[in-house]
C-alpha cells in the first residue's frame, strides 16, 4: 500500500545509466572511509562513536518513515525496462538489488541519508579541500544514481 510519493517530474527526465550502479554500489565503501580517515587514539574512538550514534538516529528515523508514512518509488520500472540492453555486469548488479530491495523502503533513502552522516564526518576529518570537494562530487554522483 503506497500512502504518497515522493516521486517528481525531475525523477523521469533523469535516464537510466547502466554504469550508475556502481556509483550507487560506492555507498559501502563511504563507511571503509570513515574507519580509515579517524585517527587511532581516544579522539578518533569518540568521532566513531558519535558516527554510530547518527547512522542509528538515521536509520531509526528512516525506519519509523517507511513503517508509518509507506510509498513505492516508480522509476523501478523504467530501470527494469532498459535492462535488456545492458551490459551483462551492471544488469546483474541492477537484478541484485531488486531481488533484495523490496518497492516500499524507498523513501527516505537509506543510501542518502546514511551517506551524508558519513560524508559529513569526512568533511570534518579530510584536511584537503580537493579530497572534501571529491566527497561531496562523489556523494552528489550517488544521488543522482539513486
Amino acid at each position: 500500500m503506497t500512502v504518497w510519493s515522493p516521486s517528481t517530474w525531475l525523477d523521469h527526465e533523469i535516464p537510466v545509466l547502466p554504469w550508475s550502479i556502481i556509483v550507487y554500489e560506492s555507498f559501502y565503501a563511504y563507511f571503509v572511509l570513515a574507519l580509515l580517515v579517524c585517527p587511532r587514539n581516544e579522539e578518533g574512538q569518540r568521532e566513531l562513536l558519535v558516527l554510530l550514534q547518527g547512522l542509528a538516529i538515521v536509520n531509526v528515523s528512516t525506519m519509523a518513515v517507511f513503517v508509518l508514512l509507506p510509498c513505492e518509488v516508480v522509476l523501478v520500472a523504467d530501470a527494469r525496462a532498459a535492462l535488456g540492453s545492458m551490459h551483462p555486469l551492471p544488469r546483474h548488479l541492477f537484478e541484485l538489488l531488486y531481488e533484495v530491495d523490496r518497492p516500499y523502503n524507498s523513501w527516505p533513502s537509506l543510501h542518502a541519508s546514511l551517506s551524508l552522516v558519513v560524508v559529513l564526518l569526512l568533511t570534518r576529518r579530510l584536511a584537503s579541500r580537493p579530497l572534501t570537494g571529491l566527497a561531496w562530487v562523489a556523494w552528489g554522483l550517488m544521488m543522482v544514481s539513486i
